[in-house]
This record gives C-alpha cells, sequence and structure tokens, in this order.
C-alpha cells in the first residue's frame, strides 16, 4: 500500500513537471517600486511559448491597475530559435497621487491541442510607492522668486537678422529684374515698310535654302515655318497668332471666312508641325517639302487680305 502512495506521487510529481513545461511563460516586470510622484515607472509584460501555440495577449488600454499609462512602445516579438517565440510589451506608467499603489496581474490565455477552452496563465504582481517632496514646516516661508533676466545676446538673434536680410535682399532683386525687363524694348520682329507677304516669302525662301529637314533638324524646321506663318497672320488678319495654338488660328481664320483652300493648307501644315515639335514625330520628307509648297501658296492666296496703313508702328 505504501508502494502504490509512492508511484501515485512520482506520476503525480512528474505529470505537474511536464503540464509546467509544456505551457506558455508570462511575467511582468518594473524598473524600481519608490519613486516621487509624476515619475515615471517603466512596465514590461514578457510572454515565452511555444510555436504550435496560439496566445492571447491581455489587452492594456490607458491604465494599468490605478497608476496611469504616459506613453507606451510597439510590442517586439523574438524568434528564439529552439522552437519558442517571446513578445515584449512594455509601458510607462506613473501617478500624480502619493501613496502605495499595485501593479495588478494579468492574465495570458493559450490554446493547448485537444482541448476547446483555452488555458490561462497569471503573471506576477508588484507594490509600487509614490512619494511627496519633503516640505520641512519649521522653516520660515518666502515669497516667490521674480523671473530671472536673462542679458541680451547678438548672437541668439543671428539668424533672424540674416533671414531679414536675405528676404529683404530677394525683394530688392525682383523689383530690380521686373523693372528692368519693362525697360528694355522688344526688338521689332519685323520691318513695318515691308508688306507681309513680301516678308515672308523672303523668310520661306531663307528657310528652304538653309536645308533644315535634310539635316535631320525637323524640329528646327517646323518652328521656323510656323513662326513665319503666325507673323504673316498676325499682320495680314490683325490676331495676335503667338499667343494662340494652332487651332485656335484655324477657327479664328473660319471665323473670318477666309477661303476654305487657305484654312486647310495651313491647318494641315500646323498638325505636322505640332506633330514634330511636340510629339517628337518624324514626317515623311515629301511632306516636309509638301509644307513649304503649301505655306507659300497659303502666303500668296492671302495678299489681298491685307489693308497696308498709312503709317505702321514698329512693334
Amino acid at each position: 500500500m505504501k508502494i502504490n502512495k509512492i508511484v501515485l506521487a512520482f506520476l503525480v510529481l512528474n505529470v505537474s513537471i511536464f503540464v509546467a513545461l509544456s505551457q506558455p511563460t508570462f511575467v511582468t516586470s518594473i524598473d524600481t517600486n519608490n519613486v516621487l510622484i509624476g515619475d515615471k515607472v517603466k512596465f514590461t509584460l514578457v510572454a515565452t511559448y511555444d510555436k504550435s501555440e496560439s496566445i492571447i495577449f491581455p489587452q492594456i488600454l490607458d491604465s494599468v491597475g490605478k497608476l496611469e499609462i504616459v506613453s507606451r512602445f510597439k510590442p517586439d516579438t523574438i524568434d528564439l530559435k529552439n522552437g519558442k517565440f517571446k513578445i515584449i510589451n512594455k509601458f510607462e506608467i506613473t501617478s500624480f497621487d502619493s501613496g502605495n499603489y499595485e501593479v495588478p496581474a494579468y492574465i495570458l490565455l493559450y490554446d493547448k491541442k485537444g482541448f476547446d477552452t483555452p488555458f490561462p496563465v497569471s503573471s506576477n504582481s508588484h507594490l509600487l510607492h509614490f512619494n511627496t517632496l519633503q516640505v520641512d514646516k519649521d522653516k520660515e516661508i518666502k515669497d516667490i522668486k521674480n523671473p530671472l533676466d536673462v542679458p541680451f545676446n547678438i548672437l541668439d538673434y543671428i539668424w533672424y537678422f540674416v533671414a531679414v536680410a536675405l528676404l529683404i535682399l530677394a525683394v530688392y532683386i525682383f523689383l530690380y529684374y521686373r523693372l528692368k525687363k519693362k525697360e528694355i524694348k522688344e526688338e521689332p520682329r519685323y520691318d513695318p515698310k515691308i508688306p507681309p507677304h513680301i516678308s515672308a516669302l523672303e523668310a520661306l525662301k531663307l528657310l528652304d535654302n538653309k536645308k533644315l529637314w535634310q539635316s535631320g533638324q525637323i524640329k528646327n524646321y517646323y518652328s521656323e515655318l510656323t513662326d513665319i506663318l503666325r507673323l504673316y497672320i498676325e499682320r495680314t488678319f490683325v490676331i495676335n497668332a503667338f499667343e494662340m495654338i494652332s487651332e485656335e488660328i484655324y477657327i479664328a481664320l473660319v471665323k473670318m471666312k477666309i477661303e476654305s483652300e487657305s484654312t486647310t493648307d495651313l491647318n494641315k501644315i500646323m498638325q505636322l508641325s505640332d506633330l514634330a515639335k511636340f510629339a517628337k514625330a518624324s514626317p515623311e520628307p515629301f511632306e516636309n517639302s509638301l509644307c513649304m509648297d503649301l505655306a507659300i501658296k497659303f502666303v500668296n492666296n492671302n495678299i489681298k487680305y491685307y489693308k497696308a496703313p498709312e503709317e505702321e508702328e514698329s512693334k
């Protein structure tokens, strides 16, 4: 009978040891237990569990017992490389009233294979004491000291002076160049004594002689070609062609009831020009040559719309 009791006690002890070794561990700690009111105390929770287990960490909202949480840190999960994980959760807690406070125990839940109900593991608790500042009541009560006068030091304000000086300099430069730009007269783009069709035809001839598109300078070719036509349109039809996009020029000429053949020719030139300048397209050689022919034709067909002023001012 005595032997049976010994065997039974041995089995119970082994089962208890096995259960203790297989369940997660859950401990808490504080970095001190005796502080002044308002001081921060680090409160740490550490759970170690097997990778095959699933745990439910206790939710700590805005307080630990009667202590206030002033800051919380991001939980840190560590792989221990032995089939276990460790979770570390840290907080800073404090109290603004003196006295003894308990940091309570928390419950960690974990699932065990073969069981539907989770098992609890309790952490340890702590006692924390908050002290007030000691006041010697025997000493004489003194008045509150006046605010201390800080001596003026120009070096403390040097960057403010630098910032203001740079701002004034920037405003001066801006106004100087703005006024200077107004004083510079724009060079005339043409000789007002020469009719627009003659100027345009001469400019087109010079452009054709440059052989720009033949040497691969497609964009430059179409830029100069359209500039010549815009200046011709501006002088002949008195519209601000240099401030308008291709489509706006086309619509303006259509509204002026210019011959449809001329507007169609101009539209074809402008479309190819926009493709070459902005879409980096490469029109075929015959199209480049055709645009020059259409430009000359457009100028010649619209000479009649030009009304020469008695005295045209330089632009």
